[in-house]
């Protein structure tokens, strides 16, 4: 499915009716669902989707599932799982990520200027995951992959999380900015394993990085809600931040500061 209008795309996934796209393991497609403007989904449906080529959703702008948003699984990527752009929101609904999907889980990248470089500044939220809700449910078990990932702030204010990161250098949580979070919108559990071993890609051969539960370049803010990481791979971590703040909540995990 290759939707080429720039502007908002409604996908409303009608109650008690299940939606399978697949698409075919050769070709120049972006995606087996690609938009490239923004996409939201509505409605109490279920949506299967396998990417053999690369990634299995991909938008070039935001992408935003609302409260009424039913089921969507991703059974399988040759890329990313869901690729986004400028940010991704999720109020309701559930996302279900197979261990077969071979990159990240939810990846999101900033919009650029014409340089491909400078962030837009224009493009609210860039860069960011959103989560005021919902249930979100990812494996990845392969080298270097990320259950969640983006280049800006998470922001979680709802919603139940359930994570395993089983390749080795692999990561539940990964942000290049901040995260935070809280309640404001309902109750929030987060919830992660970190089974995988050190990174035995070439590139790491002299500094492998551990398989780790969370990982906040910036700063991690907990507010409220519980969040629990166990580690049992070898040589894996729990959570390791550049500053850790804790205002509230219950927070079950090892912490390394790297400040």
């Amino acid at each position: 499915l290759n939707i080429l209008c720039g502007k908002r795309i409604a996908v409303i996934l009608e109650d008690s009716t299940t939606n399978t796209l697949s698409d075919y393991a050769a070709g120049d497609q972006k995606a087996c669902f690609y938009c490239k403007g923004h996409v939201e989904f509505e409605g109490g449906g279920t949506l299967n989707v396998t990417g053999n080529l690369t990634h299995a959703i991909k938008t070039k702008e935001y992408m935003q599932l609302k409260k009424s948003t039913g089921v969507i699984n991703i059974l399988g990527a040759a890329g990313d799982a869901i690729h986004v752009g400028q940010y991704y929101l999720q109020s309701g609904g559930t996302v279900n990520i197979t261990s077969t999907t071979q990159a990240d889980g939810i990846q999101v990248e900033v919009t650029t200027l014409d340089d491909d470089i400078t962030p837009d500044p224009d493009d609210e939220n860039n860069g960011q995951v959103i989560i005021n809700g919902g249930t979100i449910n990812i494996e990845v078990a392969h080298e270097d992959c990320k259950g969640i990932k983006c280049d800006s702030l998470i922001n979680i204010q709802g919603g139940t999380f359930n994570i395993t990161a089983s390749g080795n250098g692999s990561r539940g949580i990964q942000t290049d900015g901040n995260m935070v979070v809280g309640e404001e919108s309902g109750k929030t559990s987060i919830t992660i394993a970190a089974k995988g071993g050190l990174c035995t890609a070439a590139a790491d051969a002299d500094d492998p990085h551990r398989c780790m539960g969370i990982k906040v370049d910036g700063n991690l803010t907990v507010n409220a809600g519980t969040i629990t990481v166990t580690n049992t791979g070898t040589k894996s971590r729990g959570i390791r931040v550049g500053t850790y703040t804790k205002n509230g909540g219950t927070v079950n995990a090892t912490i390394k500061k790297d400040a």
